[in-house]
């Protein structure tokens, strides 16, 4: 771990108070609320492969992508578009006990291989969506997606009566460290 840069060490330490915190919010979750549709809309529909915008279908489609970008940025080549995870697809009996832990040992999977990163691969350039990021950008733009559909979760909850703990409180964050 010592061939970490400091920007690496700030990310790994974010990336894996998101991985707590994530499995706090959704271990609050009932099951109606698990796949409980909002509002009944075009607009709530994210594509043929996930369906439609409910706890559930979040939960599945974040491990599909995270799980999927984890993955590729530890052994891309200099310069390799980053393909989507169009076929790939969660498939797991997900019920409102076991969705946080399914998606906690998915990307804790995936998040152990990019702990062994060194600065020169963190230093690539990848292509996503034709854009050009190095793969600690294209790192931070993930945890921003990862936050971005937490956030819809956590509008899901509340729509459901629940309230999610605050995403800053001890409880969420875990046991922190200088960030920093």
């Amino acid at each position: 771990m010592d061939n970490m840069t400091p920007e690496f060490n700030r990310f790994l330490m974010m990336w894996e108070r998101s991985i707590h915190r994530f499995g706090v919010i959704v271990s609050q979750v009932t099951e109606e609320a698990l796949r409980d549709i909002p509002v009944k809309s075009d607009a709530n529909f994210l594509g043929n492969r996930v369906g439609e915008i409910m706890i559930d279908t979040l939960v599945r489609h974040l491990v599909v992508a995270e799980r999927h970008w984890l993955r590729i940025v530890v052994d891309c080549e200099d310069g390799a578009e980053v393909p989507k995870p169009e076929s790939i697809v969660a498939n797991a009996e997900l019920t409102h006990e076991n969705a946080a832990e399914f998606y906690q040992q998915e990307i804790r999977a995936a998040f152990a291989e990019l702990k062994k990163m060194t600065p020169q691969q963190l230093d690539k350039k990848l292509v996503w969506d034709n854009n050009t990021y190095t793969v600690m950008g294209f790192l931070w733009t993930v945890l921003s997606h990862h936050t971005y559909h937490l956030g819809q979760i956590d509008l899901l909850m509340r729509q459901n009566g629940i309230y999610p703990v605050d995403i800053l409180s001890p409880q969420a964050m875990g046991p922190v460290e200088l960030v920093g």
